[in-house]
C-alpha cells in the first residue's frame, strides 16, 4: 500500500513508518525535519523522506498529488506544554494542528481515492473526567489545555471535511505513549514519565517521583499494532487507541531503577521526574476491537529490559532532531 505519513520524524511517526516499511508498504515520511540522528541508521532504508510544512496548503496539495497515496496518516502536530502555551504563540499551534489537518483532508479530496487517518489524542477528553473508570468515545470532550482544544477542533474538522468531500476519515484518539523512538523536539518538549525515568537511570541518578501516582501508559509498539489494525480495516470515525490499564509509576520506577542499579523513591523536594497533576484514567478500546478484532496489549514488566536493550543499541536516543535535509 502507498502510504504518506506526516510527522514521520516524530515519536509515533518513526515507530509507525519503520514498521510499515518493514512489512512491505511503500512509505513516504513527510516532516519539517529529517529523522533524528540516532534514528538514521536504525530506520528501514525503504522509507522515503520529503520536507513538508502542513501549514503550507499548496505544498501539501502538491506532495499528495505527486505521491498519490492510497492512505494518509496525519501524525504531524505541535504538542505544547504549559510553558509554550504561555509564550504567546497560540496562533502558530492552531495553524499547525487545525489548519494543517484541513490542508491534509482537502488535498486528499483533490487527489481522489485517498483515505485519511488523522491522529487525535485522549487530551480531547480534558481533566474533568479524571474521576471516571475509563474514557469512552461517547463521553463529552471537555479539553482545557491548548493541545487538547486544537486536537478536538482538528478531529471534528477532519470528520466534517471528510463528509463534505467524500473522503473516508478515521480519527484515533491516541493515549500517552512511551518506548522506542521517543525523543525531545521543539514541538514536543515534555517527554513521557517513562522516558524521564530511563534518562535519569542511564545517567546513574536515582529516580525520584514528586508523589505516588499512576498513569495509563501505552507502549508505542502496541499503539503501532493498533494503527496497523485500523489501516487494514475500513474503520472510520472516532476510535480510542490508548492504554487499557493504568501503571503504578512507583512500581515502574523501581523496575527501571533495578535494571540500572539505582534507587527509586518519592520525595517532592528532590523529584526529577515530571508527572501530571492528577492521575488519568485508561481508555475503553471496545470500539477498536469491534471494528478491527484487535485488542491492545497492556503494559508488561518485560518491556523494561527490552527497552533498555533498545536504548543500548541506539545510543543518543534522548533529544534533538536532525536538520531539515530530507
Amino acid at each position: 500500500m502507498r502510504i504518506l505519513v506526516t510527522g514521520g520524524s516524530g515519536f509515533l511517526g518513526l515507530a509507525l513508518t519503520d514498521t510499515l516499511a518493514r512489512r512491505g508498504d511503500d512509505v513516504v515520511s513527510a516532516d519539517l525535519s529529517g529523522p533524528p540522528s540516532f534514528a538514521r541508521d536504525a530506520l528501514s532504508p525503504q522509507v522515503k523522506y520529503r520536507h513538508l510544512d502542513v501549514v503550507d496548503g499548496p505544498s501539501v496539495a502538491q506532495l499528495v498529488a505527486n505521491t498519490k497515496p492510497e492512505l494518509i496518516i496525519h501524525a504531524a502536530a505541535a504538542t505544547p506544554d504549559g510553558a509554550r502555551e504561555a509564550a504567546g504563540d497560540a496562533a502558530a499551534i492552531v495553524a499547525a494542528n487545525v489548519g494543517g489537518t484541513a490542508n491534509i483532508v482537502e488535498a486528499a479530496a483533490q487527489t481522489g481515492g485517498v483515505r485519511v487517518i488523522a491522529l487525535s489524542s485522549v487530551a480531547v477528553y480534558g481533566r474533568t473526567l479524571d474521576d471516571c473508570a475509563y474514557l469512552h468515545e461517547d463521553m463529552p470532550p471537555r479539553p482545557q489545555i491548548l493541545y487538547g482544544i486544537t486536537k478536538y477542533a482538528a478531529e471534528t474538522l477532519a470528520l466534517r471535511l471528510g463528509q463534505v468531500h467524500d473522503v473516508p476519515v478515521c480519527a484515533p484518539r491516541v493515549g500517552i505513549l512511551w518506548g522506542a523512538w521517543e525523543h525531545r523536539t521543539a514541538l514536543r518538549a515534555t517527554p513521557s514519565p517513562a522516558f524521564a525515568m530511563f534518562e535519569a537511570a542511564q545517567a546513574g541518578a536515582d529516580i525520584v517521583l514528586p508523589q505516588a501516582a499512576s498513569a495509563p501508559l501505552l507502549h508505542v509498539q502496541a499503539a503501532v499494532d493498533g494503527l496497523l489494525a485500523l489501516i487494514d480495516s475500513d474503520a472510520s470515525g472516532i476510535i480510542n487507541l490508548g492504554a487499557p490499564v493504568s501503571v503504578n509509576l512507583l512500581a515502574l520506577a523501581r523496575a527501571v531503577a533495578r535494571h540500572y542499579g539505582v534507587a527509586a523513591r518519592i520525595d517532592a523536594d528532590t523529584a526529577n521526574i515530571p508527572l501530571f497533576t492528577a492521575n488519568r484514567p485508561p481508555t475503553d478500546n471496545g470500539r477498536l476491537t469491534a471494528a478491527t478484532g484487535h485488542v491492545l496489549a497492556p503494559y508488561a514488566p518485560d518491556l523494561i529490559a527490552a527497552h533498555a536493550d533498545w536504548l543500548d543499541t541506539h545510543k543518543g536516543a534522548t533529544n534533538g532532531i536532525g536538520p531539515a535535509d530530507c
